[in-house]
């Protein structure tokens, strides 16, 4: 897919894009150090349509990849006129 961005998606964009980034981890400790770690994030799409097949292909490919998710919310933008949609992942 085109237009994809790391963090931010700066200047003109074309919809629909997807906004993606790591933004914390889990640590998990046993005998005084750290026997795992799992990165967390969030993917956000941004699309003029409740129907996009971008929402299906994202679920996909994170289903694939075995990365636990979840739907965090879809907002209609107003500055922007689109819909936004937040999923929530980690994986280990």
């Amino acid at each position: 897919m085109q237009n994809v961005y790391l963090y931010t998606a700066k200047g003109n964009n074309k919809v629909p894009y997807v906004v993606y980034g790591v933004d914390g981890d889990n640590n998990l400790f046993a005998g005084n150090s750290r026997a795992e770690l799992a990165d967390a994030g969030y993917i956000d799409l941004f699309t003029k349509s409740a129907t996009d097949p971008l929402i299906k292909d994202i679920l996909a490919a994170l289903d694939a990849a075995e990365v636990s998710f979840y739907l965090n919310s879809v907002q209609f933008e107003e500055e922007t006129s689109l819909l936004h949609y937040e999923w929530r992942w980690e994986c280990a």
